[in-house]
């Protein structure tokens, strides 16, 4: 869930690129210059695997929101605690970095806000969906953005629409009916129509998060994570005081919470760290692994049986963010062909090595 919030390939902080190292090992968590190694892994790989544990998080983070909602915690009561706990870290965060524009400035600004007033909205239609369908397909129908993304682009950034990505949609597309299962299609009556009514809403809000985040490109993530953060905290807290209750938890609801808050922010912050340094075509295929984790939690830990239809229709998403994924790869190689070569980049960085101090000293300036 909330996975759409990833930002933009590089920050810019007064004109200047607080990207990546490009180190061939490691990959670059740049904070005070500490670098994080996976086993040895290359960037890409060291990132791409951070995006899996972020899908697994996410993962788990829904199956805490499930639980917590079958002990009487309201969907908003959540996603109020969340926005609490994770606006405090974005603020020592700010703080300490010495941010002066918490939601930008200028232009960038009216992005910045309208994605954090998105991003609530979002966040709060999840954890609808969450409580009111059984846990897979709850999950399967939120993750259904990057295909509303898709036209989305085509329509407001004007960015091109391929075969490929026209196949892709009508798979998903034939994939959501498999697993929403209409009574006029499949004669089979379904429960819960209010959340597949949310879970569709949810992905449809997704989708305009991305062309939102595109045009707010020369914002920090920082920014984006305050303004959601801050966006997410007012708008459950409006409908926790309007559509439902605030209730005090139990001992046991407590520690569900907590874990929910927990599994939530560091999947959070480890997406949004990770995909700036994965190729966009494999991010997007490993993230899609939720959607498979949410099953296997459905059968396995919530003992809430799959049918065949519903898996034929898990698999059509699959196979469409597949073919998603494929197509960003094709174009990210075209694109990398006029690129210098691994080894001419070597060359370069020996003339100008990279300084972790310096680096440091540009993020807080």
């Amino acid at each position: 869930m909330s996975r759409i919030a990833s930002f933009s390939t590089a920050e810019l902080h007064g004109g200047r690129v607080l990207g990546r190292h490009s180190s061939r090992y490691g990959v670059c968590c740049a904070i005070n210059g500490d670098f994080v190694a996976f086993c040895g892994l290359n960037v890409e790989n060291s990132s791409l695997a951070m995006v899996f544990i972020s899908a697994t998080l996410f993962a788990f983070m829904g199956a805490m929101v499930k639980l917590a909602a079958d002990r009487g915690i309201s969907p908003y009561e959540m996603v109020l605690m969340r926005a609490v706990w994770q606006g405090f870290f974005v603020a020592l965060a700010l703080v300490y970095f010495k941010i002066e524009y918490w939601l930008g400035k200028g232009e960038v600004r009216r992005w910045v806000i309208l994605r954090g007033m998105l991003g609530g909205t979002m966040f709060c239609l999840d954890f609808v969906t969450l409580t009111l369908l059984e846990f897979g397909d709850a999950t399967a129908l939120t993750a259904l953005s990057p295909f509303v993304a898709v036209f989305l682009s085509r329509l407001m950034l004007g960015e091109r629409l391929t075969i490929t990505k026209v196949l892709a949609v009508l798979l998903s597309i034939v994939g959501a009916v498999m697993i929403i299962q209409p009574p006029f299609l499949f004669g089979t009556k379904r429960q819960g129509w209010l959340g597949v009514i949310t879970g569709l809403s949810s992905s449809v809000v997704g989708g305009l998060i991305f062309v939102v985040v595109r045009r707010a490109k020369e914002a920090m993530a920082l920014q984006l994570l305050w303004s959601f953060s801050v966006f997410s905290l007012l708008i459950a807290g409006v409908l926790s005081f309007t559509l439902s209750w605030i209730t005090v938890p139990t001992r046991d609801a407590t520690w569900i919470l907590f874990g929910l808050c927990a599994f939530g922010i560091v999947g959070h912050f480890a997406f949004n760290y990770a995909v700036r340094l994965a190729p966009a075509g494999p991010s997007s295929l490993v993230s899609s692994s939720e959607i498979v984790m949410g099953y296997l939690l459905q059968v396995f830990f919530f003992k809430q049986p799959v049918t065949l239809v519903t898996m034929c229709g898990v698999s059509l998403t699959v196979i469409a963010i597949s073919m998603i994924a494929l197509g960003d790869m094709r174009t990210v190689a075209r694109e990398n062909i006029a690129l210098p070569s691994d080894k001419d980049q070597e060359t370069a960085e020996e003339k100008e090595p990279f300084i972790a101090e310096s680096f440091t000293e540009d993020f807080k300036a």
